[in-house]
C-alpha cells in the first residue's frame, strides 16, 4: 500500500485518491453581479470583466511523424461553407467530463475535447496491464451530454487519459478525430479510417460552425523528479487493448476557441512555454493544475499575456476511480492552495469550481 501511494506522485498528471472533492477548500463567494456568465454546478469566487481584444493567429513549431495517408490534405482541408445566418450565435455551454474532458456546444455545433470515461485503477496502470475503451460508458456519456451525430473529437495530447476513449466517441457519433500524428495512430489502431481523422499542427486553425479553433504548441508538466513520463511520439497504429505507457504524449497542444458568445482556452497540463500566449486574447481558461510547481508561475502568464479573467481548474480529480463514484481530488493537486492563493493574491480573478458532469455557460 505504501508503494502505491508513492507511485501516485509520478503517474500521469497525478490521480490517486486523496480526499472527497467536497472537503477541499471551495470558493464561497458568488461571481460579481453583471459578469454575464452563469455556472451550472460548482461554485465561484471573485469578479470578472471580459477583455475586448480580438484573437490573433500565432504559430509554434512542433514535430511528429505523419501516419501514412494522413498528410497535408487532411491537415489543411478546404474551409467548410459558412453557417446559416444566426447559426451558432447563441450561448456556449461547456460540460466537464472529468480529467481534461470537455463537451462544448452552442446548440448548432458541438465538439469534445479529451473525453476520457473508461477509467482504470492505479494498480492496473502501474502493472502495465492492457486497457481498452468501454463502449457502454462512451455511449452513456455521449447520451448524457446530448452530443448529436457528427460531433468532432479533439485530442490535445495522446496520453491514455486523453486519447484512450477519443476514437470510440468519434466512431459512436460519426464525427472526426482531430489531433497530432500520434493521435491519428491511436485512431488507426482503434479501427478509424483516414477520412475519419484530421491531423493538425501548432499554429493551424479550423472552423467548426461558429467556432474558430487554433492550436498552440504547448508542453506537459513533469510528473516525477522533474521528468516528463511517456514522452515521444506514437509511430505505428496503437491497437487496443494496450498498456497505458504505450500512449506516448506526442505533440502537446493548448486549444484556443473563439465564438461570437465566448472566447476560452483549454490547457490540460500545468506547463507553459515562453511567450506561448502571444497574440491570444481569451476570457476564460480551463486549466490543468495537477503537478504544478507554483500556482502564480502557472497562472500569471495566462492572466497577463492572454488577458484571462476567469479560471476553471480541471484535471485535478482522481481519474483512477470510476465516474460512478463521488468525485475526489488527486493526491498532490493541493486544490486548497490553488484557491487560497488566487483568493488572497489575485482577488480580481474569478475561479469557477465545477463538479464532474456540471456545466458552465456564457453568456
Amino acid at each position: 500500500m505504501k508503494l502505491l501511494k508513492t507511485c501516485c506522485a509520478f503517474v500521469i498528471s497525478i490521480g490517486c485518491q486523496s480526499k472527497p472533492a467536497e472537503k477541499a477548500a471551495a470558493p464561497k463567494k458568488p461571481a460579481a453581479a453583471g459578469s454575464g456568465e452563469r455556472p451550472s454546478g460548482g461554485s465561484e469566487v471573485g469578479s470578472a470583466t471580459d477583455p475586448e481584444p480580438a484573437i490573433a493567429e500565432g504559430s509554434t513549431a512542433t514535430t511528429g511523424a505523419a501516419p501514412p495517408g494522413i498528410g497535408s490534405e487532411l491537415a489543411s482541408p478546404p474551409p467548410p461553407p459558412p453557417p446559416p445566418p444566426g447559426a451558432g450565435a447563441g450561448a456556449v455551454k461547456i460540460t466537464w467530463l472529468g480529467t481534461a474532458g470537455l463537451y462544448v456546444t452552442d446548440g448548432a455545433t458541438s465538439f469534445f475535447v479529451d473525453p476520457f470515461v473508461s477509467r482504470y485503477g492505479l494498480p492496473r496502470v502501474l502493472a502495465r496491464l492492457p486497457l481498452e475503451s468501454n463502449p457502454e460508458l462512451v455511449q452513456e456519456w455521449a447520451a448524457k451530454t446530448g452530443a448529436p451525430r457528427g460531433t468532432s473529437v479533439i485530442v490535445t495530447h495522446s496520453h491514455f487519459d486523453h486519447a484512450l476513449d477519443a476514437p470510440a466517441f468519434a466512431a459512436q457519433l460519426g464525427g472526426k478525430l482531430i489531433g497530432s500524428g500520434s493521435t491519428v495512430f491511436v485512431g488507426l489502431g482503434a479501427g478509424l479510417k483516414a477520412d475519419q481523422m484530421q491531423q493538425v499542427k501548432a499554429g493551424e486553425k479550423l472552423v467548426l460552425g461558429a467556432f474558430s479553433l487554433r492550436w498552440i504548441g504547448s508542453c506537459h508538466g513533469p510528473q516525477f523528479a522533474g521528468i516528463e513520463l511517456w514522452s515521444g511520439n506514437i509511430e505505428a497504429p496503437l491497437e487496443q487493448p494496450t498498456a497505458a505507457h504505450k500512449y506516448k504524449g506526442g505533440d502537446h497542444f493548448t486549444l484556443v476557441v473563439e465564438h461570437p458568445s465566448a472566447r476560452f482556452m483549454h490547457q490540460s497540463s500545468a506547463c507553459a512555454l515562453p511567450n506561448m500566449y502571444a497574440g491570444t486574447a481569451v476570457d476564460t481558461v480551463f486549466l490543468g493544475i495537477a503537478a504544478r510547481v507554483s500556482t502564480l508561475e502557472l497562472v500569471d502568464p495566462i492572466l497577463k499575456e492572454a488577458g484571462a479573467k476567469r479560471l476553471v481548474p480541471f484535471h485535478h480529480d482522481d481519474f483512477f476511480q470510476p465516474l460512478s463514484e463521488p468525485m475526489a481530488y488527486g493526491t498532490g493537486t493541493d486544490v486548497e492552495e490553488f484557491f487560497d492563493t488566487l483568493k488572497t493574491q489575485r482577488p480580481e480573478v474569478v475561479v469557477t469550481n465545477l463538479t464532474i458532469g456540471s456545466s458552465w455557460q456564457h453568456p
